[in-house]
């Protein structure tokens, strides 16, 4: 009787043990060579230019700003995300942002602990909740300079007109931001 071989990729990859750190697996060790092939399919000729695209935009914005901050790309916490475009970006952005209208205070959790990164996210309505993550950095209301057609909410009217209901929701989100970090710090 000889050796019994895996019948499949799966089975074979599901032999192997993960060399990752914990911390930053995303996906399963199995579903990575199929999240590759697609990247391939897409037009990605490897994670390299991505590396090179964050690394080039990182060096631009640190030679004319030295302290700004780099947030990277705005990322949709619920659809899928190749960690390895993630992993390209993580040594060259100081914090990760993302848009999440579904599970927002979830996904950040995750995210913050699985890349060890601040997290920053863009548009939703889960303020309070946010204060409670401690990898959470701040709140970025994207889009919200005027209402329009794919803007429900803005501080301008479509006529450039204040719109008085959300600038006082601001502002009493605003008062109520200064009064809890007084009190935390």
């Amino acid at each position: 009787m000889g050796v019994l071989m895996p019948s499949s990729l799966v089975e074979t990859l599901d032999t192997l043990e993960d060399p990752r750190v914990e911390r930053v697996k995303l996906h399963n060790l199995t579903d990575i060579p199929a999240l590759s092939v697609l990247a391939v399919i897409c037009g990605t000729d490897s994670f390299v230019a991505i590396a090179l695209y964050y690394q080039t935009t990182h060096d631009a914005i640190r030679r004319y700003a030295p302290h700004h901050l780099i947030l990277g790309d705005c990322y949709e916490a619920n659809a899928a995300i190749a960690m390895a475009d993630i992993e390209a970006a993580l040594p060259f952005v100081d914090v990760l942002l993302f848009q999440d209208f579904r599970e927002p205070v979830t996904h950040l959790n995750e995210w913050h602990r699985n890349t060890g990164k601040p997290v920053l996210l863009a548009d939703a309505e889960v303020l309070v909740a946010l204060f409670n993550n401690p990898g959470c950095v701040g709140f970025h209301l994207c889009g919200a300079h005027q209402r329009n057609n794919a803007c429900r909410r803005g501080l301008l009217d479509e006529l450039d007109r204040p719109d008085q209901e959300n600038v006082e929701l601001n502002r009493d989100a605003d008062v109520k931001i200064r009064r809890w970090m007084a009190e935390r710090y």
